[in-house]
């Protein structure tokens, strides 16, 4: 087994941000809105390779996937994203935490995947350094409500784990997503890194902040 240190790019984060106080998210690599459509395309897959497969993506959409597409929330977190195939559209992981949030995955109709976890973040990738089997936004924390890491996972993603203050913790994956929630109370500074761990053996470990 080896254990590989990923550089951590420190980006604010560009998504849709619901009930969480945008100064405290950040993401390794943005999640791309309307706003930066003007980037360059070459600029762009200079430092990302795009992500062309996702099992999520590959299974048959469900009655399920399509009711939560067009409840409320979900509807308006993709209203701010760049166009989506609404074909593509799938639940990722459901009723997660304290907060009931649910995780989505789409693919644009640009190409890219696009994401949102609901009372948190969402928008495009336009896909991940070769290097890199995640995507990594945190932040948030409330009186109710402790702070977040989430992201997008590769494939041969296994498990995803989370180091709180020193403590390795274990965060819920899903379908090509994972979440993970800290108690209450918990700082988001205390978020020091993510452990991503392949099907190969290999632990990926991506520094936070």
């Amino acid at each position: 087994m080896s254990v590989t240190p990923i550089r951590f790019r420190r980006l604010a984060l560009v998504g849709v941000v619901t009930g969480v106080a945008l100064a405290t998210a950040s993401a390794s690599l943005a999640l791309r809105s309307r706003e930066h459509g003007r980037d360059s395309a070459r600029a762009r897959a200079a430092s990302v390779a795009p992500i062309d497969h996702l099992r999520v993506l590959a299974r048959a959409q469900t009655a399920a996937d399509r009711a939560a597409a067009a409840s409320g929330v979900v509807d308006t977190m993709l209203g701010a994203l760049p166009p989506i195939d609404p074909a593509s559209f799938r639940v990722a992981l459901l009723d997660f935490g304290s907060g009931s949030h649910t995780a989505f995955v789409a693919r644009g109709r640009d190409g890219r995947i696009c994401a949102g976890l609901t009372g948190f973040s969402s928008g495009c990738l336009d896909g991940l350094p070769p290097s890199l089997p995640v995507d990594v936004t945190y932040g948030g924390g409330s009186a109710t409500e402790g702070p977040i890491v989430w992201g997008l996972a590769q494939d041969d993603v296994r498990a995803v784990e989370v180091v709180v203050s020193g403590v390795t913790k274990t965060a819920t994956l899903g379908e090509n997503v994972y979440v993970f929630q800290a108690p209450v109370g918990t700082d988001a500074a205390a978020l020091s890194a993510v452990e991503v761990h392949l099907a190969n053996g290999t632990v990926v470990t991506e520094p936070i902040g």
